[in-house]
């Protein structure tokens, strides 16, 4: 990659940007703000419900791989000035590569801010909840489905309604009927997908959407109060990485390694554009870590706490939290109880008075129901599926004759909750939270953060659902792992995209290879091309490792 000349002492010094990380990092920083700026050219294109196969998935996917080719250039630079060092007055030191990797970060979010989310619209159920709140009336209520059906005469024949009553009161009709007098209320809600089912998103998440909807009335346009929710969900973003060069200083590691954080794609895309909540739990796992660190036992579960109910996958650090605070003693159980009462105080705040209960009826149809772009968990349910199936009932765990024997047979007769699907999510569940255990009773101070993305990475890749924003609460602590194929798994889950263009061209009922459509061809074949490269790089490396330990662990 680079050539070298002899130098005057006789040595040899390379050339181009491999010998001048400054101008490597310019470099790459400016095409990363053009490539920003064709990127949300280009999301205008992606309008709801419109032109799908006109739609540039292509051409944004490469766009999106030129990002990640500037972001490993980067990360190659930083590198390369960590190796060189430099005093403080040198052009290529560390130190200076500060202000062109934060300007770069700055930049990029700025001017994809204004972006039309692509191929996404959860950030209208965001808006939808934060207005409902706002009006007084529990997000948790009613399923936008049924809320379209009365106003909208609109209703998802194909669905069916995740709530069990769906009437919907006299007092609450007034005040939705005059919510949707407003065309952007309309335009909001008719965009909601999975209308059927009622929000998952949990308090705190609600208590973002709500800010956001409290400085944009509803007679506001669509377009600036997702502006507005983007705005304060960029906020959470630029604190995440503050949170991040806190992490490095505290252990004394060079903070230019927000690089990792700043200027990833993954992060650009799914919180400057798609403008996802994720960016909000990210900011509190990072919190927590940091208070964690600083032995803040109190400030630590509240953190934990406040990400738990943003969304719901940091529970799988809760047994290392547990674990890694027991020095701690009797103020780790009065940090817990704390934390318990802050979390309950929140979920009266949203709650609905006449049914409390509804309040998880969203997050219990997500937790059994949704898979996607899942490699392991997929494997593990097939088998699971095809042990159950395999058995008769007659010989079926005699020992446990009822339970067993009743999922095998819903198994059998394809009831919409597979049997197989529970399992496997039990078994998963166990061994992650298990594992998180185990790993907080060992763990010393700098080596929380290896083991804390270690577990979060595979607690990722072993989900039902491998979203790519779902990344984001692990990428801040990759400068951490112990292997450097996990910083290609972001680029790799970004194929993820590459779904909808087989999906609009290649639609369930057309042939594209074999019989199969599009969906059907990447979720059964091109999932192998998604996870496998990372899974055999991941094992590679273990080998390396477990031959020739390294010497020191960053």
């Amino acid at each position: 990659m680079s050539a070298s000349v002899q130098a005057d002492q006789g040595g040899t010094r390379p050339l181009g940007l491999a010998r001048s990380p400054a101008a490597g990092i310019v470099l790459s920083g400016v095409v990363q703000v053009v490539l920003s700026a064709l990127l949300t050219w280009l999301s205008f294109g992606f309008n709801p419900g419109e032109a799908h196969r006109e739609r540039p998935v292509l051409l944004v996917f490469g766009l999106w791989m030129a990002q990640f080719a500037c972001y490993a250039l980067g990360c190659l630079c930083v590198v390369r000035a960590l190796k060189a060092g430099g005093g403080p007055k040198d052009s290529a030191s560390p130190s200076r590569l500060m202000r062109p990797i934060v300007v770069c970060a700055l930049l990029t979010r700025a001017l994809q801010w204004p972006s039309q989310p692509i191929q996404e619209v959860d950030i209208y159920r965001y808006l939808w909840d934060g207005q409902v709140a706002r009006a007084g009336i529990s997000p948790y209520q009613y399923a936008p489905q049924t809320i379209r059906a009365l106003f909208l005469d609109a209703p998802e024949a194909t669905a069916r309604p995740a709530e069990e009553d769906s009437n919907i009161s006299g007092a609450d009709r007034v005040v939705l009927a005059r919510l949707l007098q407003h065309p952007s209320m309309r335009t909001i809600l008719s965009r909601i997908e999975h209308g059927h089912v009622p929000t998952v998103y949990p308090p705190v998440a609600q208590a973002l959407f709500l800010l956001a909807a409290s400085l944009t009335p509803p007679h506001c346009s669509w377009y600036v109060q997702m502006l507005v929710l983007k705005l304060v969900l960029l906020g959470c973003d630029l604190a995440t990485l503050w949170c991040m060069v806190a992490l490095l200083a505290l252990l004394r590691q060079p903070r230019v390694w927000c690089i990792v954080y700043a200027w990833n794609p993954l992060v650009l895309k799914e919180v400057a554009n798609s403008g996802h909540v994720d960016s909000a739990a990210a900011l509190a796992v990072c919190a927590a870590v940091l208070a964690l660190l600083c032995q803040r036992v109190y400030l630590a579960w509240i953190g934990l706490m406040a990400a738990l109910l943003t969304k719901m996958y940091p529970l799988v650090l809760a047994p290392f939290f547990w674990a890694a605070t027991r020095p701690a003693g009797r103020h780790r159980w009065a940090a817990v109880g704390l934390a318990g009462i802050v979390s309950l105080a929140l979920q009266a705040v949203f709650a609905p008075c006449a049914a409390p209960a509804r309040m998880y009826t969203g997050l219990r149809v997500f937790a059994t129901e949704w898979e996607m772009n899942d490699f392991l968990f997929r494997g593990l349910e097939r088998s699971v599926s095809a042990l159950l199936t395999s058995v008769e009932d007659e010989t079926l765990f005699r020992l446990a004759p009822w339970w067993p024997r009743r999922m095998a047979t819903a198994v059998r007769e394809g009831e919409p909750v597979a049997p197989a699907f529970v399992i496997s999510y039990a078994l998963v569940a166990a061994v992650l939270l298990g594992t998180s255990y185990r790993l907080g009773r060992s763990a010393t101070a700098a080596d929380i953060p290896r083991r804390l993305v270690s577990l979060m990475v595979w607690a990722y890749l072993a989900s039902p659902t491998v979203n790519p924003w779902y990344a984001l609460w692990f990428i801040p602590f990759l400068p951490w792992s112990r292997y450097a194929t996990w910083y290609a798994l972001p680029a790799a889950v970004m194929q993820y995209y590459l779904r909808f263009w087989f999906f609009y061209h290649f639609p369930p009922g057309e042939d594209f290879w074999r019989g199969m459509s599009g969906p059907e061809f990447f979720d059964r074949w091109w999932i192998w091309i998604e996870h496998g490269p990372i899974l055999i790089g991941w094992a590679w490396e273990r080998c390396l490792q477990k031959a020739s330990p390294p010497a020191d662990e960053r």
